[in-house]
């Protein structure tokens, strides 16, 4: 099961009580915001030792002048950047994480990607990361299987390494029929109650190759496919493409746009089955909402989705041959 988060800072600076945490807590979404339920426990526990500070990227100074006065431990999450303009701002970030470390702060770092889901800056983002694991006191990881492969690209110890389990997601149940009423009647759908709903629900992002999900359902009627979450930065030619394939299609359905916590229990409530094509990814917040809701899944076999293989009504697949061949057979999987 993992250690829990307060054991973890008692090994880690047995006298501090406060835990700087990066990036913010999204407050506003405690439904679905990973971060918001991995501190939970924390956050609404009034008799906690921890004080929780979210720090955003520019109140970093804040950690090594909080470290200067008392023992801090800094909790970091997504260590990385997507362009020319946020990679600006990563001196400043690693001089304050540097000046935390001198004044006698103590890192602890969630690893949730080995590497950028945009494959950009691959070199560059590496040499972080390993300045990054070589001083923080131990990195967390959510499965034991993927701790040698962090590992060995990190370069440190395994005895660095420490799993700590993804959080669970909250999960709203609903009838079928309700929630499809509500698709409908909100975004002008017609989804069929009598076909199979595919849900794909979260980011809209080149690494998740959902241009190969929606070009499979649009070759054939058996299946329902919706498509829906926020354009991810640099990901608009992708976002246009997928529009143009619903356009002329009655079994897929696209919503490109953020997606509110209230509104989420409908999707999941209509759908049959959710659909994940990751071309890299250690961990996926996706897949375990869609676990919450006891959805039948399709998965890649990698990072810690390998870990859920003999779970039942989970499909795994190695190619593009396995996927293609688990998505012409998803009427007989239900």
């Amino acid at each position: 099961m993992g250690e829990l988060l307060a054991d973890i800072y008692k090994r880690t600076h047995p006298q501090a009580s406060t835990v700087c945490v990066t990036p913010l807590i999204r407050f506003s979404h405690k439904q679905t915001d990973y971060l918001y339920l991995l501190y939970q426990s924390i956050l609404e526990d009034s008799l906690t030792t921890y004080t929780i500070k979210d720090l955003s990227a520019f109140e970093h100074i804040k950690a090594p002048c909080m470290a200067l006065l008392k023992p801090v431990i800094w909790h970091y999450h997504w260590l990385e950047f997507q362009d020319i303009k946020s990679l600006f701002g990563m001196p400043y970030k690693l001089i304050c994480m540097a000046l935390f470390a001198l004044f006698g702060g103590k890192f602890v770092w969630t690893i949730h990607n080995l590497r950028p889901h945009d494959q950009r800056f691959l070199s560059l983002h590496a040499g972080i990361h390993r300045w990054m694991a070589s001083r923080s006191e131990y990195l967390l990881v959510h499965c034991a299987e993927v701790i040698p492969e962090v590992s060995r690209f990190l370069r440190v110890s395994e005895q660095k390494l420490i799993v700590h389990p993804h959080p669970t997601y909250p999960a709203t149940v609903l009838p079928r029929d309700t929630a499809i009423h509500e698709l409908n009647t909100r975004y002008s759908w017609i989804l069929n109650p009598e076909k199979p709903i595919a849900l794909s629900l979260g980011n809209i992002s080149t690494y998740k190759q959902l241009d190969v999900l929606a070009e499979w359902c649009v070759s054939q009627d058996g299946v329902q496919l919706i498509i829906a979450g926020p354009v991810k930065k640099g990901n608009r030619k992708l976002a246009h493409l997928l529009e143009h394939l619903s356009a002329g299609s009655p079994v897929f359905f696209v919503l490109p746009q953020f997606v509110e916590d209230d509104l989420i229990p409908f999707f999941y409530n209509a759908a049959d089955i959710s659909l994940f094509n990751f071309c890299a990814i250690l961990t996926s917040g996706g897949v375990e909402m869609a676990r919450s809701y006891k959805k039948s899944l399709v998965i890649p076999a990698m990072g810690c989705l390998t870990s859920l293989n003999n779970q039942p009504n989970v499909h795994i697949f190695d190619s593009k041959q396995e996927l293609y061949h688990i998505l012409n057979n998803i009427p007989d999987l239900l």
